[in-house]
């Protein structure tokens, strides 16, 4: 909830979708709708990735899947190094992390591959963390 909106149009679309990643436990299902959402949320915030979401495929691998379930990851069993790095940004993410021992939920499919979050898994992984929460997507034909 250390999220700071862009406009009050932007906070009213987003606040609802924040509020449900934010209130998620461990072993909650969402729908697909609420992750695309919120990655849509952390992709406009950070101007410099808003196109990764619109000219990439990041929309794409999010609705692969109907449902994503909150886990908590061993970070070693993920692939932080498959994107490039803003340095800046895995800094900021690490400080921030620092701060308030608390961050946005990964996004994973099945096979552990990244949808969204590289910047915030290599900030908690220089920052010891063994195991990350994330948003798993659940393959459609076992629903």
């Amino acid at each position: 909830e250390n999220y700071k909106f862009k406009s009050v149009s932007q906070e009213k679309r987003y606040k609802p979708i924040l509020d449900k990643i934010y209130n998620a436990k461990v072993g909650d299902i969402l729908d697909n709708d609420v992750i695309y959402q919120y990655v849509e949320f952390l992709t406009d915030s950070a101007d410099k990735y808003e196109e990764s979401f619109v000219d990439g495929d990041l929309g794409e691998r999010i609705d692969k899947y109907d449902k994503f379930i909150l886990k908590l990851i061993p970070i070693d069993k993920i692939n932080i190094d498959e994107f490039y790095l803003y340095q800046i940004d895995v800094d900021n993410y690490g400080i921030m992390y620092n701060k308030t021992k608390t961050y946005p939920p990964i996004v994973l499919e099945t096979d552990f591959t990244i949808i969204d979050g590289t910047h915030r898994a290599n900030a908690l992984h220089n920052y010891g963390v063994k195991d990350i929460l994330a948003f798993v997507g659940i393959d459609n034909d076992n629903n």
